[in-house]
């Protein structure tokens, strides 16, 4: 009856051993895939902030753009109405003095 207990007993302690190695690995898998997982999400994370930047810098690169442009475009129209006016004025100078000269004579 003592031998029985004894090989009862040792073989429960290899089953208890197998069983607490089973659950060892399988408490190391489960690590090791939380970890896997959260540095995909931190990977897919730091790519998303990443296109976010770039979107960001992209728009605001267009607005600036578009800014100088329409700047340009209002400097031009100036430019031509200033240039304009200095014609219209000179021409009315011209009219004036001619119409002086034509008198006189």
């Amino acid at each position: 009856v003592a031998v029985f207990k004894r090989i009862c007993s040792a073989s429960n302690l290899r089953r208890h051993q197998q069983e607490s190695e089973k659950t060892a690995r399988l408490q190391a898998f489960v690590r090791r895939s939380i970890a896997h997982t959260a540095h995909k999400q931190i990977v897919y994370t730091i790519r998303l902030q990443a296109c976010a930047q770039r979107s960001i810098a992209h728009t605001a690169y267009a607005h600036t753009l578009h800014t100088m442009r329409m700047q340009a475009f209002v400097r031009r129209r100036q430019a031509h109405a200033a240039h304009r006016y200095t014609l219209c004025a000179i021409t009315n100078i011209a009219r004036i003095v001619c119409s002086r000269y034509t008198r006189r004579k």
